[in-house]
């Protein structure tokens, strides 16, 4: 949240947090505007970009800004605008490149593919959105679907090849069930 000249980083839950003063500086270069509020995430990345959140609670990692959505900015509410107009209006907001802010991509068509990529590099999985759908829930249900690559164990012993199908046919479930 971008206020007053001020950055800090509040939860779903408003609680603020206050252990990344160094970030909340570093956001508040990079954001352009002088009211904003985005959804995102905190995270800590490894040389190759996957996250580490252990090292993002035991403070071992350098945090870095996912920004997911521009909710407000500058008086203007943006939750009833589709994703994909709310995500071009936040690529105007954030700078290009940044150490600490990195915007997330909205892949179209290729969600199989995606969380496949995520399965192979041992991601936690991945959101899917309906690109026309505002930031609300919809007949009391989220917009938003997290796929997870790590399927719970099942009561009967099966092969991680075995998860990984399952997990996919969900992903396959999911795309068919937003693209509808």
């Amino acid at each position: 949240m971008l206020e007053e000249g001020q950055t800090r980083l509040v939860s779903r839950n408003d609680h603020v947090y206050t252990r990344f003063p160094a970030l909340c500086t570093e956001l508040r270069k990079d954001l352009r505007g002088d009211e904003a509020v985005i959804d995102g995430e905190i995270v800590c990345l490894d040389a190759q970009g996957r996250p580490h959140f252990d090292q993002l609670f035991d403070r071992r990692g350098t945090p870095s800004f996912v920004a997911f959505d521009l909710l407000w900015m500058n008086g203007r509410d943006y939750r009833p605008r589709p994703l994909l107009e709310r995500q071009a209006e936040l690529a105007g907001v954030l700078p290009a490149e940044s150490r600490c802010v990195l915007r997330a991509q909205h892949v179209a068509e290729h969600g199989v593919d995606l969380f496949r990529l995520a399965c192979e590099r041992d991601l936690e999985g991945i959101v899917a959105k309906h690109s026309a759908a505002p930031y609300a829930t919809v007949s009391g249900r989220s917009p938003w679907v997290k796929i997870v690559t790590h399927m719970p164990q099942p009561d009967v012993s099966v092969g991680p090849e075995v998860r990984r199908w399952l997990a996919v046919q969900r992903a396959r479930s999911v795309v068919d069930w937003r693209s509808g």
